[in-house]
């Protein structure tokens, strides 16, 4: 098995071999190998709770990741700017105001996660109370956040890659 610490998301899915994500795909007794050609070519679209999770994990397991990855997109709807067509107050995020102002933003942070300032509210609370919880706090005082992790299967040789949240080979867990 090869253990490698310190490797970024990205340079993670850029190693050669399968995960778990995607190879359960192709598992009996519905998957199929089309299946995970599906799912490669067409992957699902993030719910707001996947955005969350993600943004969680990241701030949890490698917060440089966090900071160089994701940006938080102020409330434009709640400037004074933001106002209707015909010039009334709004909170609207249908104003022309409110959508020109996401371009930019946007166009500003291109390659960049966008969390809207709603979600990294409640995404700060989490990692608080995470923070503060008793027995994570002593899991996560020794060991390695984000490990990746490769093996050549025995029969096929087929290199199976995992990278598990955090890894304390002392302990024995994961």
């Amino acid at each position: 098995m090869n253990i490698v610490h310190g490797l970024s998301f990205v340079d993670y899915l850029a190693l050669p071999g399968v995960n778990q994500s995607l190879i359960r795909h192709a598992l009996p007794p519905w998957g199929t190998m089309a299946h995970v050609k599906d799912v490669r070519d067409r992957p699902p679209d993030l719910t707001k709770w996947m955005r969350m999770g993600q943004l969680v994990h990241a701030g949890t397991f490698d917060p440089l990741r966090m900071m160089d990855e994701y940006v938080v997109m102020p409330s434009y709807e709640l400037d004074d700017d933001n106002v209707t067509a015909n010039g009334a107050a709004s909170i609207s995020k249908a104003t022309s105001y409110y959508k020109g102002r996401v371009v930019e933003f946007q166009h500003a942070n291109d390659g960049r996660r966008i969390v809207p300032g709603g979600e990294y509210d409640d995404i700060r609370r989490m990692l608080d109370n995470l923070a503060k919880h008793r027995r994570a706090a002593e899991y996560f005082s020794q060991g390695r956040p984000e490990v990746s992790l490769t093996v050549p299967h025995p029969q096929t040789g087929l290199i199976l890659k995992g990278r598990t949240d955090w890894l304390n080979m002392d302990a024995g867990y994961f």
